[in-house]
């Protein structure tokens, strides 16, 4: 419509007897605003009319589902390790089904550990194809079984912001530049971790020669985990996790997730410590879970699993796929670390934007996976001597039918990774 509106436009000044190089210079300049427009009110949570309200200091601790009773749940999941420079330096903008260098099995053991709801406990074991590179300096083999064990203490803090080990100019921790978020982006949805702060190419000059002049190397992490769940409960979800240097911008690590959760037995409770075989373990999952963690890709709608992994743009698969009912929620950070507000959707956005900034396909790369799973990311954090935007996205059909996901923007403008969106269509 836009279009012809413009051409409509365009046949009018022609009658007026405007010259045609005029006439070809105004019909370029309003089929410009126009499009330029579009890509403006697309994005639904950009919309004036929205409705934002503040998020409660305590909702992403409250709304969490790992950690929330004093016995062990567990979980039983598949990491796939993918190299990184196999992705960052692909000649491919689509990277269809690479091929992961290692992948194995973990058993995950989540419980509370205050009885007044202040932290809960993370353990996890791994057999040796599983851990790929993650863990370094503080994974450890066990001794009762031979595999790997790593485990973490969270604690209650003001919007679940937590300080990571950095080393970094005062300017820049003042900032918010080593800290981490974890912000639920929708409950039983979608949960979105990681550093919300990005320097700007100013200040990623300046640490450069900040490590130069000091004679010791800067430390800074630079990591997101975005996990999609089906089920309350979390009984079933799917992750990616991408780490970046978080000094050059560099990507190092790339792995994706797959976890079920494993049902109580009363007779013998979840234990970490007792000797596990993991072989074992998936042989008792529940037919249902089982097929769930194994085969997903043959339980989810078989048209868009086959749009996806070909390579389609999601805006044309969403059209396709002719969905009736939306849901969308976006988070947004007022600061880097700091208290958020978050405007929700129900009606279906007009149009759906796949993102395009100057050269958005040269610095990201969207893998594809038969399954129908995809990611999205940058293939580096630098962006040169000017202000680039950056997403991260991960998506997938959903078992009902559907298919949803979350989508991260950043921009080294100094607003850092400043929304955090998630959609889901049926």
């Amino acid at each position: 419509m836009a279009m012809m509106m413009s051409s409509s436009s365009a046949r009018s000044l022609l009658l007026l007897g405007l010259p045609l190089h005029l006439l070809l210079l105004v019909w370029c300049l309003g089929a410009s605003s126009e499009a330029s427009s579009s890509a403006t009110t697309s994005r639904w949570w950009k919309d004036p009319k929205m409705k934002w309200t503040q998020v409660p200091r305590d909702y992403n601790w409250k709304k969490r589902r790992t950690g929330v009773r004093p016995q062990w749940t567990a979980q039983l999941g598949h990491w796939k390790h993918y190299k990184a420079p196999q992705i960052s330096n692909s000649q491919e903008h689509i990277l269809r089904n690479p091929k992961p260098w290692t992948q194995g099995r973990m058993y995950k053991f989540l419980r509370q550990a205050s009885s007044t709801d202040r932290s809960f406990e993370l353990l996890s074991v791994y057999e040796e194809s599983a851990k790929g590179d993650w863990g370094k300096g503080w994974i450890q083999q066990r001794s009762v079984d031979d595999l790997w064990q790593m485990g973490h203490l969270f604690e209650k803090t003001a919007h679940r912001i937590t300080t990571l080990p950095s080393i970094l100019p005062d300017d820049m921790i003042r900032e918010g530049a080593d800290q981490s978020q974890v912000t639920i982006v929708c409950p039983d949805g979608c949960t979105v971790s990681g550093p919300r702060w990005l320097p700007t190419p100013a200040q990623a000059a300046q640490l450069r020669e900040w490590q130069t002049s000091e004679g010791k190397p800067a430390q800074r992490f630079a990591f997101f985990e975005l996990w999609l769940a089906e089920g309350d409960a979390e009984q079933h979800k799917l992750g990616a996790f991408v780490l970046y240097d978080g000094i050059t911008g560099e990507l190092v690590q790339v792995f994706d997730m797959t976890e079920v959760l494993l049902p109580d037995d009363d007779m013998q409770p979840h234990d970490p410590n007792r000797r596990v075989s993991l072989t074992a373990l998936a042989s008792t999952l529940p037919e249902t879970a089982h097929r769930q963690w194994s085969s997903r890709g043959k339980l989810v709608d078989q048209s868009l699993r086959r749009a996806i992994a070909e390579g389609q743009p999601l805006a044309e698969v969403l059209v396709h796929a002719q969905f009736k009912r939306f849901f969308g929620r976006a988070v947004r950070s007022s600061s880097q670390g700091g208290s958020e507000a978050a405007c929700e959707r129900t009606t279906t956005p007009h149009g759906e934007e796949e993102p395009s900034p100057p050269n958005f396909g040269n610095h990201h790369i969207d893998i594809r996976w038969d399954d129908g799973r995809y990611l999205r990311l940058p293939r580096s954090l630098d962006g040169g001597s000017h202000h680039d935007e950056f997403v991260l996205e991960w998506g997938c059909p959903r078992l009902d039918g559907g298919l949803h996901r979350v989508r991260v923007w950043g921009k080294d403008d100094g607003n850092g990774w400043d929304h955090c969106v998630y959609e889901r269509w049926n």
